[in-house]
């Protein structure tokens, strides 16, 4: 892929990541965190210090994370913490409580819970 194309995707999936962390304006998220990340050539995030050195081992989880505890009137709701009893029971995470059918239940039950718990689990779901 080329470089413009790895950025334009690379634009999406992080609006994409605000849109499920339930920002409030999603652009005044993505002008708040752009200045933190970075993307490599492969596409992927890595979170840079203020003079943009990169910053080990972070990447766009950490920097979004950061914000919403910096910044939660950005947000709607502030997620729950890891190793909360919904972060340890969350059926989209790999691992012996991956359950598909308890996905597609809680799909239908509670869409905006299970957006965010597969969002926290690494997978991007929209209703729309």
């Amino acid at each position: 892929m080329s470089a413009p194309t790895i950025r334009a995707l690379a634009g999406r999936l992080l609006r994409a990541e605000i849109a499920a962390r339930r920002a409030r304006d999603v652009e005044a998220v993505e002008k708040a965190v752009a200045p933190l990340i970075r993307i490599d050539e492969a596409g992927s995030f890595y979170a840079v210090d203020p003079s943009g050195k990169p910053l080990a081992g972070q990447g766009l989880d950490h920097v979004l994370g950061r914000m919403q505890s910096e910044r939660p009137d950005m947000f709607e709701a502030a997620p729950p913490a890891k190793g909360s009893a919904i972060a340890s029971d969350n059926p989209f995470a790999r691992g012996p409580n991956f359950n598909i059918t308890a996905q597609m239940v809680m799909w239908r039950a509670d869409p905006e819970r299970a957006e965010f718990l597969a969002a926290e689990a690494g997978f991007v779901m929209g209703r729309n």
